[in-house]
This record gives C-alpha cells, sequence and structure tokens, in this order.
C-alpha cells in the first residue's frame, strides 16, 4: 500500500487515552506498535495517573508515540477530544489501554477505506476474553446498523476507525457529559443524525479485555442511566420526524422508554404484563418508523423481531403464557418469512414448556 510523504502526515493516527492503565498498557501498546501497517502516529493522552502508567510509556522507544498529559482527570469523553484535534492522520483509530489490536488491524482497516471512499467510519468483529470469552460479529453493512442503532451499540469502541474528513466535516465531538456511553451518543449522531454511512469488517481484529473493574454495580448503574438518556433522544428524533410535535414526542417517549429497555435487553423481563407491555411498543415502534420515513423498514423490522424474540424466550421456562403472548405480537411483525420460521419457535418452546410443567408436578 503506497501512500505519498507520510513522514509528515501519516496514514493513521491511533488515539489512546489512559487513566492508570497498568497492567495492561504494556500489551496494549505492543499490539499497536507490532502492526503490519508501520505509517502511524499513537497520541496517547495520560488522564492524570497515579500508577506507572507514564513510564510504561516513556519505556517505548519509538519516535511514533506522541504522549500528551492532561493536568487532571478530565474525563474519556474530553480527552478523546482532544486527542483527535491533534491527529494528523487520515484515518484516526481508537485504541484502549487495556485491549489488544491484532497484527492486521490497521492495515485490515485503511484497505478498507481505501476502497470504499463513501464509508465515513469502520469497525470490525471482536474477541472478548477475560471473566467472559467469546467472538462478537456486530453488524456489517451501513442499513443493517442503522437498523440495530435503535437498541444497541453496533460498533466496539476500541476497534472503530473514522475518516478524519467526516470528523472535521460534521465537528463531531464526544459528549462530555458522558462517562461510559459517549461511543453509543456518538454511533446515533453518525448513523442516525448526520447518515453517514458506516461498516464492520467480518475479521477480527480486536481482542476485548473484560475484568471486573468493568462490571462494578456502580458503573452498571450509569450505564442504565446514560443509556436511556441516549435512547429518549434518538426515539424523540424518530416520533419527530414521524409527525408528532416536540412535546407530544418528548411525552410519549417517556411514557413508553421502560419497555424500549426491556426491548433493547437493558432490562430484565420479569412478568407477563412486562412482556405484553412490550410487545405493544415493538407495535408502536414499528408504526413510527414506517411513518417516519426512514431507510430500510425491512431491516428495522428484522432486528425488532431479534429482540422481541429474545424477549420472550427469558420467560418461556417460566410461564407457558409468554409463548402465547409471543406469537400473538411477532404477527404483527411483517418481515418475510416470519410465520415459518415463528411457528417452529412457538411449537418447540411450547412443548418443552409443557413438558417442564409436567415434570414439575410429576415430582410433587
Amino acid at each position: 500500500m503506497n501512500f505519498a510523504d507520510t513522514k509528515k502526515f501519516p496514514v493513521v493516527s491511533v488515539v489512546m487515552s489512559v487513566r492508570n492503565g497498568m497492567p495492561y498498557l504494556h500489551d496494549a501498546m505492543t499490539s499497536i506498535l507490532s502492526q503490519s501497517l508501520r505509517n502511524f502516529e499513537i497520541i496517547i493522552l495520560d488522564n492524570a495517573s497515579t500508577d506507572a502508567s507514564v513510564e510504561c510509556i516513556k519505556s517505548f522507544n519509538d519516535s511514533r508515540i506522541h504522549l500528551i498529559k492532561n493536568e487532571k482527570d478530565i474525563g474519556l469523553s474530553a480527552s478523546l477530544n482532544r486527542g483527535f484535534s491533534l491527529a494528523k492522520g487520515k484515518y484516526i483509530a481508537r485504541m484502549d489501554a487495556d485491549d489488544i489490536s491484532l497484527p492486521q488491524r490497521l492495515e485490515l482497516q485503511v484497505a478498507f477505506l481505501e476502497a470504499h471512499p463513501d464509508i465515513g467510519l469502520c469497525g470490525g468483529a471482536y474477541e472478548v476474553f477475560g471473566i467472559w470469552n467469546g467472538v462478537c460479529h456486530p453488524p456489517l453493512h451501513a442499513s443493517d446498523i442503522l437498523a440495530n442503532v435503535f437498541f444497541q451499540t453496533p460498533f466496539a469502541h476500541p476497534a472503530v476507525m473514522y475518516r478524519k474528513e467526516m470528523w472535521d466535516r460534521n465537528h463531531l465531538k464526544y459528549d462530555e457529559s458522558l462517562v461510559l456511553t459517549q461511543d453509543y451518543k456518538m454511533w446515533c449522531e453518525v448513523c442516525f443524525f448526520f447518515k453517514e454511512k458506516t461498516a464492520n469488517l467480518s475479521e477480527v481484529i480486536l481482542k476485548y479485555r473484560l475484568h471486573e473493574n468493568n462490571e462494578t454495580q456502580s458503573k452498571v448503574d450509569r450505564l442504565n442511566h446514560e443509556m436511556s438518556s441516549c435512547y429518549k433522544e434518538i426515539l424523540t428524533s424518530l416520533c419527530r420526524k414521524a409527525g408528532m410535535s416536540s412535546s407530544d414526542a418528548d411525552n410519549y417517549v417517556s411514557e413508553n422508554i421502560l419497555w424500549h429497555e426491556m426491548l433493547s435487553q437493558r432490562k430484565k423481563i420479569g412478568s407477563l404484563r412486562e412482556l405484553k407491555m412490550s410487545g405493544y411498543w415493538m407495535e408502536k415502534l414499528q408504526n413510527i418508523y414506517m411513518a417516519s420515513g426512514c431507510q430500510c423498514p425491512n431491516l428495522f423490522q428484522k432486528a425488532l423481531y431479534q429482540r422481541w424474540i429474545a424477549c420472550c424466550k427469558s420467560l418461556f421456562p417460566k410461564k407457558i403464557g409468554a409463548i402465547f403472548i409471543f406469537y400473538f405480537f411477532v404477527r404483527k411483525i411483517h418481515v418475510h418469512g416470519i410465520i415459518i420460521e415463528t411457528t417452529k419457535i412457538f411449537l418447540s418452546d411450547f412443548f418443552q414448556a409443557i413438558i417442564g410443567k409436567l415434570k414439575k408436578s410429576l415430582r410433587r
């Protein structure tokens, strides 16, 4: 891959914010410095670390590393905004201090963006390791990503690469009031509000470390609160596109946000009533999306259907009635081939639930 005059202008600027990154920081930096694509800079913003993070960064003798020290902990969002403003690359890649980029990550993403000049943001599949292990495959194409952004984050934040021209053109910045969901808010803005095309690579490009610090209860509570705010913003905008007044849209979303959170699996379905109310919201949401004139309604309905199945199946082992509610509402989603697929799920889980009830009765 040939790029002219790459000494002054690196192809990629890798931006990493560090706040007490030990003991994982060394592995994260090594994974970037070992990339098959060599033409990059690493902008590392130390966010007032109190551990040995700065010493670790300085131990790497590489001119591509630029260490910027924040005088105090300004938060991840503000730190990233500062790093992005200093980036000189044609592309900006995110990286976290506790993850590992696979050797060809930058090369694969740059090659994809060079071949697809209409794509402004590229992520990829990623492997989770630590307290949970598995491979995650987010939606690949722009239309699938747009359909799913109403329910979940469609990218792994440390795996994304931005086209700097797109970032500058839209005057993008991470929301500095958000601690944990600045990435989700950004995807909503890029995909829905600015209507930029995005994509994910099918290849695994990052190893995402999941450790106990990710899962503290205080963080979970904060995450749920911030996700709820993001949901409200994007859903309110959708309602306005569908013709509602601003006040009606605000009230409508506030009244139904709990059911949207359940449908998005941020909250656990605990009763048949909650399941039924989530079903009514699913039906309303489908109608709002259709009235809004948004693109790819079939893909949105498919995303809606998949989340509805997940909600219902969480109650299948406990309450047979959940299967009937599931079947009743799923007929209202017009996805090609859905009736056959639904019937298979309905019959399979119905008989499994019946057998479970009989076994329980016999034990008594």
